[in-house]
């Protein structure tokens, strides 16, 4: 398998998503290669520290910072030029369990009709995060257990999803237009034309996500990119351009609320319309 990780000014070694996939890998005994894709500023000297589970670590380094799309796209190219069926999506901050390559190896063995396979994700506090029933082009709770789940209902986020890479490339791959927020959507919506269902394994991931930022200028800058990615998502139809401006501006009026500050709307305007 192929274990494709995007890092954005985190080193490696420091990234919970690769240090808690090795341990998953030890103890499953297995190997598999690694390609870092890293869109921070400055790069980094890689090191096969684990040459008895790395077969090989590629690393890209793109200073423009080009965003998911793009990474996930050339990772999975890069699997399928080099002969991997699988590929498993990273970010750089989610905890995995010491089962999870295990559990996933079990699945695509007994289940020759999955595409797709994804962990249950948590957030920090306890709070159910992934998969969440997909509506409106919003995620919304689902509290789901293991088992088989069409993706026209519900959508896993990026990070830990196990993608067959045949599937990968025929369905069209990511969005490369959408650096961050909606790329898992858009990537489901693509691959669910051709695949259906996704399997939902009996293993929890925990992710560090924040939504207590109270830094204007972060929130604003933040905010900017939530809006660019929204206007370069593919819209097929009036539904779907009334739907993103909907998620947009409701995540607008959200966030004037929060702070009192009436600038995000400006910024709606300017950054999703202009």
């Amino acid at each position: 398998m192929l274990f494709i990780i995007v890092l954005y000014k985190c080193n490696l070694s420091e990234s919970n998503s690769y240090l808690t996939i090795i341990k998953s890998l030890i103890k499953s005994q297995k190997t598999g290669t690694l390609f870092v894709f890293d869109n921070s500023p400055d790069s980094q000297i890689i090191k096969n520290d684990y040459p008895q589970i790395w077969n090989n670590i590629e690393y890209v380094h793109c200073p423009e910072n080009s965003g998911l799309g793009i990474a996930y796209n050339q990772g999975a190219q890069y699997a399928f030029e080099h002969g991997f069926r699988w590929i498993m999506l990273l970010d750089q901050d989610t905890k995995f369990e010491e089962l999870i390559i295990e559990k996933i190896d079990e699945t695509i063995q007994s289940n020759s009709n999955i595409f797709l396979i994804t962990p249950m994700i948590r957030l920090e506090n306890g709070i159910y995060f992934s998969p969440t029933r997909y509506k409106h082009k919003r995620g919304y709770k689902a509290n789901l257990k293991s088992g088989v789940f069409s993706l026209f209902r519900y959508s896993p986020v990026n990070s830990g999803m196990v993608i067959n890479v045949d599937g990968f490339i025929k369905s069209g791959g990511y969005n490369p237009e959408i650096k961050l927020d909606f790329a898992d959507f858009q990537f489901i919506e693509r691959f669910r034309k051709f695949y259906g269902s996704f399997y939902l394994i009996d293993s929890i991931a925990i992710q560090n996500f924040s939504n207590d930022e109270k830094d204007i200028v972060k929130l604003k800058a933040r905010f900017r990119i939530y809006c660019e990615c929204a206007k370069k998502c593919n819209k097929l139809n009036l539904i779907d351009h009334v739907e993103y401006f909907y998620s947009v501006f409701r995540h607008a009026i959200g966030l004037i609320i929060k702070t009192r500050n009436f600038s995000f709307m400006r910024i709606f305007i300017c950054n999703y319309f202009f």
